[in-house]
């Protein structure tokens, strides 16, 4: 029970599952809240966003099903975490993008604080590096955006999307990312999807690295999927969308990977299902799940 008690209250709802609900901001607080769940992670664009990041959103948001650019309707951070805790909610982590971590990062820290949280996640590299050298170059980058941080008690965090495990020189760039990254200011988020799509098993990572784990996307797959070449493209992470199913409908050992982060302290762990074309089963689904688990 114990443990029961401690999933569901480090549980929570990356927001890119309920799409379809964030045309009313306020009002999908309330749904999320209603329904149980006590955390959010974010994604932006955020009122700190490069613009150039707000203008490439602007252009994808119908196909997300989005009728804005703006899910927080010109709201600033302030106003933005107001309405979250107006309905019990917390943010442990937020979504941000690299051109703003690279181009607005003093914006990013004079407003993030705003929202009382803990981790800052980076949530892909559009581009993948195609030498070991790139990932050491990215590595040498998440330390520096992780320092940073840690001087207002947040950590960095990257969260995996599968072309990691690309084979370059007889190494993998998740492998460096590991290795290069300093634990104390960098931490990651493990996409248990993606990480199968890559033909891995997300058992191994939390096993050979049980403290650099802090968040986990709970999601599952319908049936198996990986990727149809190396996952280095949007392309083949759109074919993958698909397969996602709700939390316990699918084929992942899913209560394996969760007990196995509750042993190895992984801090939240968030429902995902990207895009989902049922976002008020996928949340009801997904609490049942965490809370019978």
């Amino acid at each position: 029970m114990s443990i029961n008690i401690k999933l569901i209250e480090k549980s929570g709802v990356q927001l890119f599952t309920i799409m379809g609900l964030l045309n009313d901001f306020k009002k999908s607080m309330q749904i999320i809240s209603s329904i149980g769940f006590k955390n959010i992670e974010l994604f932006g664009p955020y009122p700190f966003s490069s613009d150039e990041t707000k203008k490439e959103w602007s252009s994808y948001k119908e196909m997300f099903g989005l009728k804005k650019d703006d899910i927080f309707d010109g709201k600033n951070s302030k106003e933005i975490y107001k309405i979250i805790k107006e309905n019990d909610l917390n943010v442990p982590s937020l979504h941000v993008d690299l051109n703003t971590l690279r181009h607005n990062f003093s914006q990013l820290i004079n407003e993030v604080k705003y929202f009382n949280s803990k981790y800052i996640v980076l949530p892909a590299l559009m581009e993948p590096p195609k030498t070991i050298d790139g990932y050491k170059k990215y590595a040498e980058e998440f330390n520096s955006f992780g320092k940073k941080l840690s001087e207002i008690d947040m950590k960095f965090v990257y969260h995996n999307h599968g072309y990691e495990h690309k084979v370059i020189d007889n190494n993998e760039g998740i492998n460096v990312l590991f290795d290069y990254t300093n634990p104390e200011y960098v931490k990651f988020e493990l996409d248990v999807f993606w990480m199968k799509a890559a033909g891995k098993n997300p058992l191994e990572y939390l096993k050979k690295h049980p403290s650099r784990f802090a968040l986990m996307h709970v999601k599952d797959s319908s049936e198996p999927f990986v990727f149809s070449k190396d996952g280095q493209t949007p392309d083949q992470w759109m074919e993958g969308f698909s397969f996602v199913s709700d939390p316990g409908e699918g084929i992942l050992p899913l209560k394996e990977y969760i007990s196995e982060g509750l042993k190895n302290g992984i801090d939240y762990f968030m429902i995902e299902k990207d895009l989902s074309q049922d976002p008020m089963k996928t949340l009801e689904t997904s609490y049942n799940f965490l809370k019978n688990f």
